[in-house]
């Protein structure tokens, strides 16, 4: 099946189960609350959720509860890439996010506080990092990036939307960071978004995932 042919199918299902969304949206977020690679992460990349994606507003909440540190992308207005910048804990959420691209809700953090990716396994250095301090240094350490996307396989392939701006990204975090086995890429995803194998072509520049979270991965 073609990924064109893939997306559309994705989309009549997602039309057609918009009654369970809500519950299962919740379930996933259960599910990612009470896993093992949650609970030893430090940080965490989550994302503000479309009408037809897993909210995960209800995770969101619960990390920054627990003590961890939560991000959010923003996409790079006019590119195919994008950064992602820390919720402050002690404010709303609704407070610290406004209408973004293609009408997601991306956080307002300025730009000196965004995760900046290691170049060549190394944090950068100079006055810009200094900046930083230590927001980004500690947490160099066991990050869990939950990926939307519009079908995955169990085994991990993902197809997103088709402007690839996590494969992108993701490719750039894999590659640079310095212990790339704390580093856990998680695709999020209803029942219907599962397919088989054999369904979902995927290209040298697609970045797999470690694990899925479904109610129906286990």
């Amino acid at each position: 099946m073609t990924k064109s042919t893939l997306r559309q199918a994705i989309k009549t299902r997602l039309e057609n189960h918009k009654g369970s969304l809500t519950v299962q949206s919740e379930e996933v977020c259960k599910k990612i609350l009470s896993s093992s690679v949650y609970k030893n992460a430090s940080s965490v990349f989550a994302y503000m959720a479309l009408p037809d994606e897993v909210c995960l507003m209800a995770l969101i909440k619960e990390a920054m509860k627990d003590g961890k540190k939560v991000w959010l992308p923003r996409i790079i207005p006019g590119t195919n890439n994008m950064d992602f910048y820390p919720l402050e804990c002690g404010f709303e959420i609704t407070e610290q996010v406004s209408d973004g691209s293609f009408k997601i809700l991306e956080p307002l953090a300025g730009e000196e506080k965004k995760f900046r990716i290691p170049r060549e396994g190394k944090i950068d250095s100079g006055e810009e990092a200094d900046k930083e301090s230590s927001l980004n240094k500690s947490s160099f350490e066991n990050i869990l990036v939950l990926v939307p996307g519009r079908a995955f396989t169990k085994s991990g392939k993902r197809l997103g939307r088709g402007k690839g701006f996590y494969d992108f990204y993701l490719s750039c975090l894999k590659k640079n960071y310095p212990d790339p086995h704390k580093l856990i890429f998680a695709g999020v995803c209803f029942d219907f978004q599962l397919v088989e194998e054999n369904e979902l072509e995927v290209s040298e520049y697609d970045v797999p995932m470690d694990m899925v979270f479904s109610p129906a991965c286990e």
